[in-house]
């Protein structure tokens, strides 16, 4: 796999990757498809071109090979206090199942580390119990602080109930 940040040449290929892996093509889902929970799209253009400019913040994208599509994605974005915040982090449908994520995860938390971040924190929505069990699994663990589902910004969807909200899950990052 080659794993590599995003250029704005990728937008198209970001807002693809991530719509499909949060919202299913079509029938297909993912296991970790918001279905049910979120509508619409997860991303759209402008968030994305948002954030290929914004300092101390990248996307990681996972290939194959150089030249085709990405099967995975992560944001990274570097806090000034050793944090770094993981977010839109996605597999493609058909790729997920196959070791991809765990991958892609350990890249971005290694590049974290190397900027100088020392502990990752990431956010899920509270009802997902089984992706929050898969970052457990992988070392991370939940805070006890929440952060408000941002009901007010139609870019990431709309919600399809009233009473969600993210749980903080972090991790230390080592050498």
């Amino acid at each position: 796999m080659i794993i590599a940040t995003a250029a704005r040449a990728d937008l198209d290929d970001i807002l693809t990757l991530v719509n499909a892996a949060y919202r299913g093509i079509g029938a297909k889902a993912g296991w970790t498809s918001e279905n049910g929970i979120v509508d619409g799209t997860r991303v759209d253009a402008a968030s994305i071109e948002s954030l290929l400019i914004q300092e101390r913040t990248v996307i990681l994208l996972m290939r194959r090979e150089t030249a085709q599509r990405p099967v995975g994605c992560i944001v990274v974005r570097l806090d000034d206090d050793a944090t770094c915040e993981l977010s839109m982090f996605a597999i493609h449908p058909d790729e997920q199942a196959a070791g991809l994520g765990r991958t892609l995860l350990t890249a971005a938390e290694t590049y974290a580390y190397r900027k100088g971040a020392r502990i990752a924190e990431l956010t899920v929505v509270h009802v997902r119990d089984t992706l929050i069990a898969w970052y457990e699994r992988q070392g991370y663990r939940r805070t006890g602080a929440t952060k408000a589902f941002p009901y007010e910004d139609p870019s990431l969807g709309q919600p399809l109930r009233d009473d969600l909200h993210f749980v903080v899950l972090e991790k230390p990052l080592m050498a």
